[in-house]
């Protein structure tokens, strides 16, 4: 059995705006071990899906009679150009490996805003709007829910803090 967890989870994306624009027709993002991540690859290439390696990012993998297409994502957030540095890869690699420890099979509203505040320090913020937003829909939608406490603990020990400050 392979750890797994989803990334968006399907009760929460719905109610953010940057998610459901990408609802209909969408692929699903799994965040993968990056050393099971090739087992996995070649458990769905022999089920007879399409296999698109966009290494070290992410695998593709598509069901050729729905379409649907599984994201693989080895780690929470990668640049679209370029490459991370060694203190954001260490820092990404750090709370993938936290995130792929849990019991749920999805993210917590927490860590999906902890890795909403990376994505956009990490991915090139050329798509950078549209993790703003998601930070801004989480932390105002459910404001009195979230445990502050344990974002501003975690971010401050990924050393982003300041930078989610600076959006705000």
């Amino acid at each position: 059995k392979t750890p797994t967890i989803c990334i968006k989870d399907a009760r929460l994306a719905p109610k953010l705006s940057s998610f459901r624009h990408h609802a209909i027709g969408s692929d699903v993002d799994v965040l993968v071990s990056p050393k099971k991540v090739r087992r996995l690859v070649e458990y769905y290439r022999l089920q007879g899906y399409a296999v698109k390696k966009y290494e070290p990012k992410e695998f593709n993998v598509t069901n050729p009679v729905t379409h649907v297409t599984v994201d693989l994502h080895t780690m929470i957030a990668f640049p679209h150009f370029g490459d991370l540095n060694n203190w954001d890869h260490a820092a990404i690699d750090q709370f993938s490996k936290l995130c792929l420890k849990s019991k749920r099979p999805y993210l917590s509203r927490e860590r999906l805003l902890i890795a909403q505040i990376i994505r956009f320090w990490s991915n090139d913020m050329c798509r950078g709007l549209r993790q703003i937003q998601d930070v801004f829909e989480l932390s105002s939608k459910y404001e009195s829910s979230l445990s502050w406490r344990y974002i501003t603990k975690e971010l401050q020990r990924l050393q982003y803090y300041s930078r989610y400050q600076a959006l705000l």
